[in-house]
């Protein structure tokens, strides 16, 4: 079977002439292109065969990428409104931020078209980051770093045999999904100072930074604790101060705020959350007033602003305003007791209204300024061998008021003492012959005088006088308490 395909002959020159007019087309633009190769070299400073190179070295393949889905992008956003504020373990999924979604609309249709241009750039950045990472799927990367690496050794090694210069050096992956392996490196053994100083083996302390590192990545470490979160904020207010006023020893004063950081130094820290008490963050005892306040240090709400004098007198303002609401406290600010409005004495109080009356006391009379009464010589008791300590047989178990009159009579009782030792016997024998005092006395004088006078008939030649015997000590009979009311003087 004969087919004959007949053309028509009109047709062929149309095809022609639109070809030449392609060809035409493409030589103007390779004509433009190549007057604007030295323009575009000389504008950057480059070679005008760099820049050929350049235009004409295009590959004409396109590599097929995956566009990021707005409609991912919308369930990312909800996601980060619905968990704004909530602690980890607490956050909403995917899944149910889908079925919130299905469910009600208007959180789709309220989404800032800004907020979703964010969230579309910060998804094709995860996507790059993932695609550049040194993973299985990715030769030319994981060539690039080993090869990096390499130059990186040789380049310490060469530097510590020419110079001496020793040094180590830690490297690991920085994503979950990365396979390159941890690696050390070292000149001149200096990985020995791990171990011998920290304590600690190389492998050891590589493989802590990899599980630090890969934890950062994945965002399992972006929820600090209280405590961590008072540390940072504290380092962020201080090192923010030190960056505003370009002096190193300064320090931040909650409690004199106004003299020495506002009108000291001309600067005030700004966006401070509502609601949450102007103090140190040590002192801040609810942690949703540390998270707030943390929160706002790292997003940069709540900074450091150098004043002029009009802004200086309305931070004061506000500051006092703080103060009324119970906010902020004031310099050298006295607290105000539990028990305020009531009656309450302190120890030290109460010792000087003692010590007070006392001297009242003593002022108006005692029993130290009445006179004495006369002693008698006849009713007198025989001095004791401890009369130089008047406390010798004290026991423990008088009262106060008994120990007073213990020392009165002490006091007492000296010169009378010396008073009667002083006098010999046998004058006070002869003075009173008469009382019955020395009718006792001179009883064992007589039976003593006995064997004296018949040791005298065994031998007259030699006369003995002989020792009287020692005296029983006798103890002091008991005065009665005084009769005053005594206060005691805290002995």
């Amino acid at each position: 079977m004969l087919v004959v395909i007949l053309t028509d002959p009109s047709s062929l020159p149309i095809r022609a002439n639109k070809s030449q007019a392609v060809a035409d087309d493409i030589r103007d633009i390779r004509q433009a292109v190549e007057d604007l190769v030295p323009v575009v070299a000389t504008r950057h400073n480059m070679s005008v065969k760099e820049i050929r190179r350049r235009v004409y070295n295009v590959s004409a393949l396109k590599a097929k990428r995956n566009k990021v889905s707005v409609y991912n992008a919308q369930v990312c956003c909800v996601m980060e409104d619905l968990n704004e504020g909530r602690e980890f373990g607490n956050r909403y999924t995917m899944k149910e931020a889908k079925r919130m979604m299905k469910e009600d609309p208007s959180l789709k249709e309220n989404i800032d078209p800004d907020d979703l241009k964010r969230m579309v750039a910060k998804l094709e950045a995860e996507g790059v980051l993932k695609r550049t990472g040194v993973r299985g799927d990715n030769i030319a990367a994981a060539v690039d770093a080993q090869r990096t690496l390499d130059v990186i050794l040789e380049l310490i090694r060469g530097l510590y045999h020419r110079t001496g210069i020793l040094g180590f050096a830690f490297f690991t992956r920085g994503n979950f999904n990365d396979v390159l392996a941890p690696v050390s490196m070292e000149s001149g053994d200096a990985l020995g100072f791990c171990s011998e100083i920290l304590g600690r083996e190389p492998e050891l302390i590589n493989t802590m930074l990899e599980l630090w590192a890969v934890q950062k990545s994945a965002g399992a470490i972006t929820a600090p604790t209280t405590e961590k979160m008072r540390s940072l904020g504290s380092a962020m207010i201080k090192s923010g101060l030190i960056q505003v006023t370009g002096k190193i020893n300064v320090n931040m004063n909650f409690e004199g705020y106004i003299k020495s950081i506002v009108q000291a130094k001309h600067v005030a820290l700004t966006g401070w959350p509502a609601g949450v008490p102007w103090k140190r963050l040590g002192k801040i005892t609810n942690a949703g007033h540390v998270r707030a306040v943390y929160k706002a240090l790292k997003d940069g709400t709540c900074k450091w602003k150098k004043l002029t004098e009009a802004e200086e007198e309305e931070e004061e303002r506000r500051f006092n305003k703080l103060i009324k609401k119970g906010l902020a406290e004031e310099a050298n600010m006295r607290k105000i007791r539990l028990d305020c409005g009531g009656k309450h004495q302190t120890q030290e109080t109460e010792r000087k209204c003692r010590a007070r009356r006392t001297e009242t006391y003593a002022e108006s009379g005692d029993d130290d300024n009445e006179p004495e009464p006369e002693s008698d010589p006849d009713n007198e008791p025989e001095p004791s061998d401890n009369e130089d300590q008047p406390f010798a047989n004290y026991n423990g178990d008088y009262s106060d008021e008994d120990g007073h009159a213990q020392r009165k009579k002490a006091k007492s009782s000296k010169p009378a003492a010396k008073s009667v030792s002083s006098k010999p016997a046998a004058k006070s024998a002869s003075k009173s012959a008469s009382s019955s005092k020395s009718t006792t006395k001179a009883k064992p004088a007589a039976t003593k005088a006995k064997p004296a006078a018949t040791k005298s008939k065994a031998n007259p030649a030699t006369k003995t006088k002989p020792n009287p015997p020692p005296p029983s000590p006798s103890p002091s009979p008991p005065r009665p308490p005084s009769s005053r009311r005594r206060l005691r003087l805290g002995w």
